[in-house]
């Protein structure tokens, strides 16, 4: 069943949590302060990288499995701090961060739509609270 819970994979999300949430603080804090070209270049060189990854699919992979330890925090911190950044889903860049260590495509998918949430909310609310929407 497509629609079954068990595609989510409580492991991953409960594993890349707290990482993911302080990569997105730090995003959303470190923000404002970054040059606007700098974010521009950096979201260009996100989507370029999400490209190549895209066109070489299963062919471009670091390791055959998630890092395990201290290093397994990186990614998911990465992907917080980049999404908030440059103002992209957390499952823009967690799902093919996760493909790169050889994680099932479906799997990936689905984590990365709790991931966009956990961007998405504190994103929003510090937009509006600040008045940076218009």
């Amino acid at each position: 069943d497509v629609c079954s819970s068990d595609l989510i994979d409580r492991t991953l999300v409960r594993d890349w949590l707290p990482a993911l949430t302080i990569g997105t603080a730090i995003g959303l804090a470190g923000g404002p302060f970054v040059p606007g070209k700098l974010l521009t270049g950096l979201f260009a060189l996100v989507a370029l990288g999400l490209a190549v990854k895209m066109v070489l699919g299963p062919r471009l992979v670091l390791a055959h499995r998630l890092p395990a330890g201290g290093v397994a925090q990186i990614a998911p911190g990465l992907v917080g701090a980049l999404s908030a950044a440059v103002a992209v889903g957390g499952g823009t860049l967690s799902t093919p961060m996760l493909s790169l260590f050889s994680f099932p495509i479906h799997r990936a998918i689905s984590a990365g739509s709790v991931f966009n949430l956990v961007v998405a909310v504190p994103a929003t609310a510090v937009f509006l609270a600040s008045g940076w929407y218009g």
